[in-house]
This record gives C-alpha cells, structure tokens and sequence, in this order.
C-alpha cells in the first residue's frame, strides 16, 4: 500500500504513475526542480547571459559546474532506473531522466536531435519499464490478483510509447548524425533493447491475463 498523504492536495504523489511513497515522490519533485535550475542557469552561461544572473549565483555555479555536470549525465542514466526501484513511478522515472534535456531544449528552443537526447531517452526508457515492473509486482501482491489495474494499463501505454519513441531516435541518429558523433554513444545506444524487452514482455502477460479472464468467464 501506498503512503498516506502527508501534505493536503498532494495526494497525487502517491499515484502509481508517479511513485508508492509520497515523501519518495516528493524528494523526486524536488530534484527536478533543482536540475531544472541548474539547467537554466547553464543555458544562460552558454548563451553569454552572465549579466542577467547575480554574482553571488555566478560564483556558486561556477564552484559546482563539475557537481552540476556529474548530476546531469546521472539523471539521464543511472538515477531513473533508481527511483524505479525504490519507488517505482514510471511517469516520475521518465521525468527525471528527460527533464534535463527538455530543459535546455525549451530555453533554447533547439530542437536537434543529439548525443544526449538519445542517452536521455534511453535511460528514461529503462527507468520507466523498470518503475512499471516494480508497480506491477505490488499490485499483484496487493491485491493478490496478477491481472493489471487501470494504472498499470496506463503505465504500460506510457512506457510502450516512450521506448517507441527512443527506438525512432536512436534509428534516426544512427541515420543521419556523423559517424564519430554517433561512436560517443555506442554501445550505450544499443541498451534500448532493455526497455523493448520489457514492454513485449509485460504486453505478452496482460494478454495471457486477458485470455485466462475470457476462458475462466467461459
């Protein structure tokens, strides 16, 4: 079971697609919001905007640029597939892999496909399948029943259209980004086998979930 809501309003932290535990949930709400700064305030570095930005901040980012750096490319890689585990969420799991990106994409409004967007995509994916994973074995054990319930149903169509999504980018880099761009990312690319695995696999159980349903009303 999930934990009781701690903060009046907030109870949608401790919605499936976003987390079992509400304080978990909300630590993840909180480090978004941090990365997402972080990303601002380097996008403004990188467009020349140090002017716009106080000095105090200036020096303060400018003593954690590697701290700020290490904590992105974690978000994109390693961090979502631990929130899953921990928590799972697949909703919140993608968010923390994809906000960094999105973040600068917005703020620049650059669009390109990158190397990081594809790393980004990939291990939002994995974080994603993995946190429905980790939900569904809950429900089961909750409820003491393996068929899905409505959330899971909306998590598995929001995990299968993400790893849709990060197997057209990672065919169309591979396609049309130049090769020694595209050799910064591999084998890493190659991981969005993980995510498709998982989709076929959980798609196959809710079939054979939905075929016992029919021959046991039958």
């Amino acid at each position: 079971m999930s934990d009781r809501s701690y903060i009046p309003g907030w109870s949608w932290l401790s919605h499936p697609l976003i987390g079992r535990h509400e304080r978990r949930s909300l630590i993840a709400v909180g480090y978004c919001l941090v990365v997402s700064i972080a990303t601002l305030l380097a996008v403004l570095f990188y467009l020349g905007a140090v002017d716009l930005i106080p000095g105090w901040i200036v020096r303060i980012v400018d003593g954690f640029t590697a701290v700020l750096i290490i904590a992105v490319v974690l978000s994109m890689t390693v961090i979502p597939t631990i929130y899953a585990l921990t928590n799972g969420g697949p909703v919140m799991a993608a968010t923390i892999g994809l906000v960094p990106m999105l973040s600068a994409s917005i703020l620049t409004l650059e669009y390109t496909l990158t190397n990081d967007i594809v790393v980004a995509l990939v291990g939002a994916a994995i974080g994603t399948v993995v946190a429905l994973g980790v939900d569904w074995r809950h429900h089961a054990r909750d409820t003491e029943a393996f068929a899905p319930g409505r959330a899971q149903q909306d998590g598995l169509l929001f995990a299968s259209g993400l790893t849709v999504i990060t197997l057209v980018a990672v065919w169309r880099f591979d396609r049309e980004a130049p090769a020694e761009m595209v050799a910064t990312i591999d084998p890493l690319q190659w991981l969005v086998i993980l995510p498709l695995t998982g989709c076929v696999g959980l798609w196959i159980l809710v079939v054979s979930a939905f075929l016992d349903t029919e021959r046991t009303a039958t």
